[in-house]
């Protein structure tokens, strides 16, 4: 396939808004490092190995059924923490207006938050109805978690029970948002990646984005490093899937080269702000976790371990704080208190940090 000329029609959809990009579980998020479902799998049989996975489709057998919920508890964990390769601090610069995400990780609206760039996130819970959403721009894009979230475990899609479950969901009265429906229906271009042709479902989930009513208006493209001969030819016939043959990170590496030589990338609208005046945004925002990234991103630049460290634990405070705040452990009252002495310790560091900004302005003039 000509690479360059299917970058630049991509590009050309991007600025119109008409291009999706679809990521699966099985994104390489580093070339030649396991996936991001990879990298949980292992986790998760290092932390306890009482579950069967089936490799072929990506999804578990519970025996017995209760050790789902242990499972869930540690997919919980493993999502908590930071992951933050490149790959996601480009796409977030991409003009998409809708990304679908099939992981139920949050990787890529926490890449958002980082850079400070608007948008909305969500995901679908099977069996439930889900709430109406505003049409995505790319000023105001819409990160939607498909198979739902790690935060909310009647979501998550795990064994094949759930899987049928959710295609039986999406197909009666509780669809995916219309908004999204809308988006899918006039798009010229959809992007997958990260998914593993051979799954039992892939066909059935194909389906969902292949809404068209001239299914020759759309085109998708499957980006994938291997050649699959027979698959590829199947889904060629069935869904006019063009085959794009690079590692996700170089396909992503390709589209965003392109994107900037287009001007199109997205841009921080508070990179002019001092950092110190950014994490005072954020502190009346109630933003307190991107306080934190930001905090982190500069003493790490500067090679302060100790600060790094310091914030790390704040970090684990807040984490903690969400948890007991989702699972409804915690009166107001003290998840007010816990919250106020959080922003307080980040005011204070951030004292600290005016400091470095004025000393390194002296040290410029």
């Amino acid at each position: 396939m000509r690479i360059v000329m299917e970058v630049n029609y991509i590009i050309k959809s991007l600025r119109k808004e008409r291009c999706i990009l679809v990521l699966g579980p099985e994104l390489k998020a580093i070339a030649d490092q396991p996936s991001v479902k990879s990298r949980l799998i292992n986790y998760l049989k290092e932390e306890d190995d009482n579950f069967f996975y089936y490799k072929k489709d990506g999804l578990f057998i519970f025996d017995p059924p209760e050790t789902k919920n242990d499972i869930c508890y540690m997919i919980e964990d493993y999502f908590r923490e930071d992951y933050s390769p490149k790959i996601y601090e480009q796409i977030a610069q991409l003009p998409f207006h809708l990304i679908v995400n099939l992981s139920p990780d949050h990787y890529l609206s926490q890449s958002f938050a980082k850079q400070d760039f608007p948008h909305v996130f969500d995901f679908y819970k099977k069996n439930h109805k889900p709430k109406e959403l505003k049409k995505p721009t790319a000023s105001m894009p819409l990160l939607y978690n498909l198979f739902g979230s790690y935060l909310d475990a009647e979501s998550l899609i795990l064994t094949h029970e759930d899987v049928f479950d959710f295609f039986v969901s999406v197909m009666s009265n509780k669809k995916i948002p219309q908004a999204m429906q809308d988006e899918i229906k006039s798009a010229h271009k959809i992007v997958f990646m990260g998914f593993n042709l051979d799954q039992s479902f892939m066909q059935f989930m194909f389906r969902i984005f292949n809404m068209h009513d001239d299914k020759y208006t759309v085109k998708q493209y499957f980006v994938t490093e291997n050649k699959h001969e027979e698959l590829e030819y199947l889904y060629d016939r069935q869904f006019r899937m063009k085959f794009i043959h690079q590692s996700d990170s170089h396909f992503i590496q390709e589209l965003f080269k392109s994107s900037s030589e287009a001007g199109i990338l997205r841009i921080n609208s508070k990179n002019d702000l001092k950092t110190s005046d950014q994490i005072v945004e954020y502190i009346e925002e109630n933003e307190i976790e991107k306080a934190i990234e930001l905090m982190k991103s500069f003493f790490a630049k500067r090679n302060d371990t100790m600060m790094d460290n310091d914030l790390s634990m704040l970090k684990s405070q807040l984490n903690s704080l969400k948890r007991r705040i989702t699972r409804g452990v915690i009166d107001e009252k003290e998840e007010l208190l816990m919250s106020a002495r959080i922003k307080q310790a980040i005011l204070d560091y951030n004292n600290e940090l005016k400091e470095l900004e004025q000393d390194e302005h002296s040290i410029d003039i």
